[in-house]
């Protein structure tokens, strides 16, 4: 794999046999099954402004670019476009519920669901309309990064959001990507670097780490808790341990 502006990574969790992640460029899709060792490219649509990727319970791949949305039910070989830009406006990003059939989609017009693996969309807050990215926990808890550099959070599929960051050290505009390990810490990527918060955002601490920039674009957790960074120009990192119970300042990610 060549290309190094990487827009999402999405994650197939299994207990029994090796990860599968895709990971999404402007222009490509790609899969691994051997951690990241080898990327094999998979059919890709559309290739215009790829912004993201993610996979649901019923193992079903959903993307998003300028085309509009798709789904593949048969790991990416064929795609099915599932919306038209119209009615829902531009999409800006899309997740899906790891437990669910639920999906999930900001766009210019508001914050959207699908419960029906995204035959059919429902809107149902505003709040997508000012989203830069949109990330769900194991708890179906989902958590939308805005424009305004604020992390929202919602406990009921996106009805209502609260504001979680009031304890962040930074300024607006500086919060790239989060991810969630198995013990529900949140992860955060800033132009700072990583933060982590294991008290739903009520305090955060700033993790030393070897990554070779601070500009972290995309993070997510494999079923072993090990942490996938990507770069900015500089490709995917993963770190080398499991990222769990986070004590102090003195028990950190030593490398990636």
């Amino acid at each position: 794999m060549n290309e190094n502006f990487i827009t999402s990574l999405a994650i197939s969790k299994n207990q029994n046999t090796q990860d599968h992640i895709y990971l999404l460029t402007q222009s490509q899709i790609y899969k691994t099954t051997n951690l990241g060792a080898t990327w094999i490219p998979k059919n890709t649509p559309c290739s215009y402004t790829m912004s993201s990727l993610c996979i649901n319970d019923s193992g079903y791949l959903f993307f998003n670019s300028s085309c509009g949305v798709f789904r593949s039910t048969n790991d990416g070989n064929s795609w099915d476009l599932m919306n038209t830009n119209s009615w829902m406006g531009q999409v800006k990003w899309i997740v899906a519920n790891p437990q669910l059939s639920n999906v999930y989609v900001s766009s210019e017009h508001g914050f959207y669901r699908s419960t029906n693996n995204g035959n059919t969309w429902i809107q149902v807050s505003m709040s997508g309309s000012n989203a830069s990215k949109i990330k769900i926990n194991d708890k179906g808890h989902l958590y939308v990064l805005n424009t305004f550099g604020e992390i929202l959070k919602s406990t009921n599929n996106g009805n209502t959001f609260i504001l979680i960051n009031n304890g962040l050290p930074l300024t607006y505009g500086f919060i790239q990507d989060l991810a969630f390990n198995s013990e529900d810490h949140i992860y955060l990527a800033t132009k700072d670097g990583l933060y982590v918060s294991k008290n739903e955002g009520a305090t955060w601490l700033l993790i030393e780490q070897t990554l070779t920039s601070k500009i972290v674009n995309i993070l997510e957790f494999d079923s072993e808790d090990r942490l996938y960074a990507g770069l900015v120009n500089e490709g995917v990192y993963r770190s080398i341990s499991t990222l769990t119970d986070i004590q102090d300042k003195n028990n950190v990610i030593e490398s990636f």
